[in-house]
């Protein structure tokens, strides 16, 4: 009797499994499998089946715009489950009201060890080589944005809708799910209206706000409160020689607290730590007696544990550099505290009109690195207009060549503080790659500038090799005077959209600074 309760619970167990896969058969089409998910009630299903892929991993991710992009292989919450269905991976979201992946978000699949997956030709919902998340639907057509403690905007797509202005109809809430009272809604201007919270909100958290009669929820942004932020404080580090301080700001509106670290050295322990205190206008500030140029710095950050925020108050602290730092070690930091530079004179002649231009477009590394000069120099702004050179042939090289060129005008390809993959990780990955090696790049990687770090420090490498860290600076400055010397302009190829956030896995400021949402460039 034993032994048949036994087998009876075995087939019974089995039989439940079989059921569970048919199931899983039944609920997701073929059109779901090539379109990589499908929407069920509050939750969001991504499919990753392997007779589409033609492929049977080991491990499937899912990565897109609805996790930043973030690369980690690593992360649990994003990563396919396999299915009692063979061939079947699946992950399941949480996603009320399409919030957390809203509609229109491109996702693709990675397998393995990170190799990224092209998504099925047949698929029907592809855009830019992506799967695109609810296609076919609308993405959220009501917009809402703080302005200010008192003042929320809420923008409809036309200005032709009808108005609700009982307050019954919205509900504001935190990100934590405390409700705040909503005093008065108004009408503002065409297609806008504006609620007025009672007592106010803390405008550097999180909030949502549901449209009842739309049946809508949406997550309110900090458009409408950044338009309006502006400082003529000088951001970075500066020592005033007046009063003998040194100055040191960053834009940080979101954050809690945040600190400043200095050292003696590019590497060790900081000698000193010193709260920097909210001013105005998303700005903080520390002032510092002493002339502190010459030493080090980085910072940390701390603020609530909220979607956006890349620091908080309960996680693990970690160091960023200054975006506005004018030297940087290397493409990580820290930044050091430098003087700014007496500029070259401007060219005698001005700046060459459009229709004359003859300008040569050039990277400073690849033009140097094969002139006979020492190893110490190549690669370097002081190689590029060194005069004198020849090459076998008794042919005039490098700085001299531009000028027998009748160029007015040389275009440097980016020369701020860019990316830079660890060689010996670089060689290691390409030993053996016919390609890379034949094309000279399985040495190192440098992308010709175009992954930027810092965007208002000269790119250290450039130095001559051994000095010290911002000499680059003065270097630059003579590079320019060089060319103006000849009536030669120099452009300076700024290319703010290319960063280095996230290029191998590490995050630099960009995302740090995500308290804010954006980066102010204000002046070098």
């Amino acid at each position: 009797m034993k032994s048949f309760t036994f087998i009876f619970i075995v087939l019974s167990q089995l039989f439940l499994v079989q059921l569970q896969a048919a199931k899983e058969i039944n609920i997701f089409s073929q059109t779901d499998r090539l379109s990589g998910y499908k929407q069920i009630s509050d939750s969001t299903f991504f499919i990753f089946d392997e007779n589409v892929y033609h492929i049977q991993p080991h491990k499937v991710m899912l990565e897109g715009e609805m996790r930043g992009w973030d690369h980690n292989m690593q992360d649990s919450n994003w990563q396919l489950k396999k299915s009692l269905q063979k061939g079947l991976w699946i992950l399941k979201v949480h996603n009320p009201a399409m919030q957390k992946v809203p509609p229109g978000s491109a996702f693709k699949f990675r397998i393995n060890d990170g190799q990224w997956l092209e998504p099925p030709a047949s698929a029907v919902n592809i855009s830019d080589g992506n799967l695109i998340f609810a296609y076919n639907q609308q993405k959220l057509p009501v917009k809402a944005e703080i302005v200010s403690p008192r003042n929320i905007r809420l923008l409809f797509p036309s200005k032709k809708v009808q108005y609700i202005y009982s307050p019954d109809q919205y509900t504001l809430t935190t990100y934590g799910g405390k409700i705040i009272s909503i005093k008065r809604v108004f009408y503002s201007a065409p297609g806008e209206l504006q609620i007025v919270p009672t007592g106010g909100i803390d405008i550097r958290r999180l909030h949502y706000l549901e449209i009842k009669y739309l049946q809508k929820k949406v997550t309110l942004s900090y458009d409408g409160w950044f338009r309006s932020l502006y400082s003529d404080k000088e951001l970075g580090a500066n020592y005033l020689r007046a009063s003998d301080q040194t100055v040191i700001r960053l834009f940080v509106p979101r954050a809690d607290s945040v600190f400043v670290f200095l050292y003696k050295k590019p590497k060790g322990r900081a000698l000193k730590r010193i709260p920097l205190c909210a001013a105005s206008d998303g700005i903080w500030e520390a002032t510092i007696p002493g002339n502190f140029e010459g030493w080090y710095y980085d910072f940390t950050a701390f603020g609530p544990d909220e979607p956006g925020n890349y620091f908080s108050n309960d996680k693990h602290i970690i160091h960023f550099s200054d975006p506005w730092g004018r030297v940087s070690v290397d493409s990580f930091g820290p930044c050091r505290i430098w003087p700014k530079m007496q500029p070259a004179t401007a060219l005698k002649n001005g700046i060459p009109k459009m229709e004359d231009l003859i300008a040569y477009e050039v990277h400073v590394q690849d033009f140097t690195r094969h002139l006979p000069l020492a190893d110490s120099l190549k690669g370097t702004f002081k190689a590029f207009v060194r005069s004198g050179l020849k090459n076998a042939q008794g042919e005039k090289i490098g700085f001299d060549h531009l000028l027998e060129l009748g160029i007015n005008a040389v275009h440097l390809m980016p020369v701020q503080e860019f990316l830079h993959y660890p060689n010996a990780d670089w060689q290691k990955a390409f030993l053996n790659d016919p390609y890379m090696i034949e094309q000279g790049i399985n040495k190192e990687n440098y992308q010709w500038g175009y992954r930027t770090t810092h965007a208002f420090a000269l790119e250290s490498s450039y130095r001559v090799k051994d000095s010290q860290w911002g000499s680059q600076n003065k270097d630059f400055r003579d590079l320019v005077q060089a060319f103006h010397n000849r009536d030669i302009a120099v452009i300076v190829d700024l290319v703010f959209n290319h960063t280095a956030e996230r290029m191998d896995g590490r995050q630099f400021h960009f995302n740090f600074l995500n308290f804010t949402f954006l980066i102010f460039f204000i002046g070098y």
